[in-house]
């Protein structure tokens, strides 16, 4: 049970992903995210030490992810907060189930999980010019039929029952008048920041996507400092046969 949907954001230089599974989130909630997420995310990398870049003095690995799961799994637009799971820590605890293996690398698939409200994709990429490192936020999002739509077009699709819904409360009594308002008017404005995130950032394609999720990512990249450690314990005493 649950509105299912996942997010993804790949960071420096193609080296880091966060990848979070999230048990309620769709509609004008999705769309919260990805607003709040690409506003801060375009103000962070405009610092010449983001934590998202390559030249971050963290070199980028585990204070971007940890900012950005945060963010991931609140929702600032209503003060709300969903507790997510991790998928780059979930596919290191399958492969630990391997004991013949020596683990170093992980691949991401959004077919793979479960999911029925579809998927956000960020991807920050760098240029360098002389002295100057320049960023470009590309972003898409896909519906729950795994299709890649626009941002409005999303939204859209979600705007129609959540109003017919609306509507009924109010013929029932359920909700006034005010109450109905407040609700044309949340939708209203929440398309108007659809449209921003379609203007601003440039969409994913075929390419970009199967860069994203054809690639293998690091766990020593990815994962908290904790697991990092027990992760190369583990595989020094699995090279050595033990």
């Amino acid at each position: 049970m649950g509105q299912r949907s996942q997010i993804y954001i790949r960071y420096n230089e193609g080296k880091n992903i966060v990848a979070y599974h999230l048990q309620w989130n769709w509609g004008e909630y999705m769309i919260n995210r990805a607003y709040q997420l690409l506003d801060y995310i375009n103000k962070n990398t405009k610092n010449t030490y983001s934590e998202l870049l390559s030249n971050g003095y963290n070199l980028g690995k585990h204070y971007g992810k940890e900012f950005l799961s945060a963010l991931i799994q609140m929702n600032l637009e209503v003060g709300s907060y969903v507790k997510g799971i991790d998928l780059v820590k979930e596919q290191y605890d399958w492969d630990l189930d391997d004991k013949k293996m020596v683990i170093d690398t992980f691949k991401i698939n959004p077919n793979n999980q479960d999911n029925n409200d579809g998927f956000l994709v960020i991807d920050i990429t760098e240029a360098k010019q002389k002295n100057k490192i320049t960023t470009k936020i590309y972003a898409s999002i896909w519906n729950g039929e795994y299709k890649q739509v626009t941002f409005k077009e999303y939204a859209e699709e979600y705007k129609e029952s959540a109003i017919d819904y609306a509507k009924d409360c109010l013929k029932q009594g359920r909700i006034n008048n005010k109450q109905y308002e407040k609700e044309l008017k949340k939708w209203n404005k929440l398309l108007k920041e659809a449209q921003k995130l379609d203007k601003k950032y440039e969409t994913i394609d075929n390419k970009r996507y199967e860069e994203i999720f054809e690639a293998k990512y690091k766990y020593e990249n990815n994962l908290s400092d904790k697991d990092i450690c027990y992760l190369n314990i583990l595989n020094e005493r699995r090279s050595k046969g033990e």
